[in-house]
């Protein structure tokens, strides 16, 4: 029932998205509603590490056991602490664009974090294939994939529920592959510096003229001081996004709420897995 209950609440978090047009803040509500689902999701994740220890040591020198201990529970330690650090360096109420290097460092941990969050399902799908000696009938290792067809012929019908699911098999589709190939492959996943209304768009492009002004009549102190002037204007910008052009633009998705509902939604199959992938279909 808590997994199902979880899987919901990841499904309607995994439509975070919303067009870059105008300034945009979350709610007081909204504000009070995702930190209250930080602290659940975060201490799902503490759990989570927890029972990847528990259920290694059930085999502690086997090939499944690596993927789920220093894997998997490799992956879930980053994931935790880059969601951690996220929240703490950009807060939920925050009104004014952060500094550039405090947006770089959203984008690091927001990078670690999309790219273990495809990690895990793959390393489960290894231990499950090492548990029940099955690398040798799949003949090519690039076809072990925890969403791949050939995996899923062999997984216990709860898993396969599971990953069936609609809203899960939409996440995966729009959002996890989608981002993830781009972040790994291609364009890398982005958060704007700030967003602007049009009145602040306008400002912007007066204060740069001037700026360069100052910076060729040598005028350090004014440069800096029309800098600082422009780095106060707009807002915040509360969403990722990755490729402005490559096979079409990518939609900007929340950063908060995302990660939250990414968080949710692994820790969920985890607990339907690790009680059934010692079975086999």
């Amino acid at each position: 029932a808590r997994a199902d209950s979880r899987r919901q609440a990841a499904a309607r978090g995994s439509a975070s998205t919303l067009g870059l047009g105008g300034a945009v803040g979350y709610t007081a509500e909204q504000i009070r509603d995702i930190e209250d689902k930080f602290d659940e999701y975060r201490s799902g994740l503490i759990d989570l590490q927890f029972n990847l220890i528990r259920e290694a040591e059930k085999d502690p020198n086997g090939l499944a056991s690596e993927h789920l201990l220093h894997g998997a529970g490799r992956r879930i330690v980053v994931m935790r602490r880059a969601l951690e650090r996220i929240f703490e360096i950009f807060p939920l109420g925050v009104e004014k664009p952060l500094p550039l290097d405090l947006v770089s460092d959203v984008q690091i941990n927001l990078h670690a974090f999309v790219v273990n969050l495809y990690g895990v399902f793959e390393n489960f799908a290894w231990a499950f294939v090492h548990h029940h000696g099955l690398l040798e009938s799949f003949g090519d290792r690039k076809k072990v994939s925890m969403f791949g067809k050939h995996l899923a012929k062999h997984l216990p019908r709860r898993i396969t529920d599971f990953l069936e699911d609609e809203q899960m098999q939409k996440w995966r589709r729009d959002y996890l592959v989608n981002y993830r190939d781009a972040l790994a492959h291609r364009i890398p996943l982005y958060v704007p510096p700030a967003m602007f209304t049009d009145s602040d768009a306008d400002k912007h492009r007066e204060l740069e003229k001037k700026r360069i002004e100052a910076w060729s009549a040598k005028d350090v102190k004014e440069a800096i001081r029309i800098h600082d002037e422009q780095m106060s204007l707009g807002s915040p910008s509360l969403v990722f996004l990755h490729s402005f052009a490559d096979d079409g633009p990518s939609v900007p998705v929340y950063i908060h709420p995302q990660m939250l509902c990414d968080a949710v939604t692994v820790t969920s199959f985890a607990e339907v897995f690790l009680k059934n992938w010692r079975g086999l279909a």
